[in-house]
């Protein structure tokens, strides 16, 4: 009885240890193309003098994104521009995935947005992407810790005709005791009780 109640101690504070530290986590932002956009269902109205055109690509800096976050510690990223020129109105649906090369283990985030703007020789722009809340902020668990990615909204007016869209990457620190293990808890537990009542006895 002795062995069980020692072996039952020490699972308890084998797993409260393993669940009570999280890790740090480095990441590794994946590119083109694991990482993409996609506009559909455009709609534009243009000036006929001065056409609306648009542009977009992944952030050149999208690759080189390598970063470890710490329990609470946050990223932002850019993710992708929008470039629009001469003068119109453009609605659109956009979808977007941002995955990552490592840790393998990572999942991609792939969500829609509605998009609208309305912009002027190239001079100024007006509108707004409006990410779909759910799927966003997107979690999971990673080696203990709670991890959100999240792609941020743009709203508002800018000066250009420039628009770049980011994505948060957050580590929130542990993450809760998945049921399995509070089950396990619970049983180590009831049997130390268990052996030791027996030991009183």
């Amino acid at each position: 009885m002795k062995k069980l109640l020692i072996f039952a101690i020490g699972t308890c504070a084998l797993l409260f240890s393993s669940l009570a530290s999280a890790t740090p986590v480095t990441f590794d932002v994946a590119d083109d193309p694991d990482s993409s956009f996609s506009f559909s269902n455009l709609f534009v109205v243009s000036d006929p003098k001065d056409p609306l055109t648009l542009n977009a690509a992944l952030a050149s800096t999208l690759d080189a994104e390598i970063f470890t976050l710490n329990d609470g510690e946050s990223r932002v990223i850019d993710f992708f521009w929008i470039t629009l020129g001469g003068t119109g109105f453009v609605f659109a649906d956009v979808e977007a995935t941002l995955a990552f090369d490592s840790p393998l283990v990572t999942a991609d985030t792939t969500a829609e947005a509605s998009a609208a703007a309305v912009a002027f020789s190239g001079s100024f722009t007006a509108g707004a992407i409006l990410w779909d809340r759910p799927p966003l902020p997107h979690n999971f668990s990673l080696f203990g810790n709670d991890i959100s990615v999240d792609f941020l909204d743009v709203f508002g007016i800018i000066s250009g005709n420039t628009v770049m869209v980011q994505a948060s990457i957050t580590n929130h620190g542990m993450a809760s005791i998945p049921e399995p293990a509070t089950m396990l808890l619970l049983g180590t537990g009831l049997i130390g009780i268990g052996a030791f009542r027996r030991r009183k006895r």
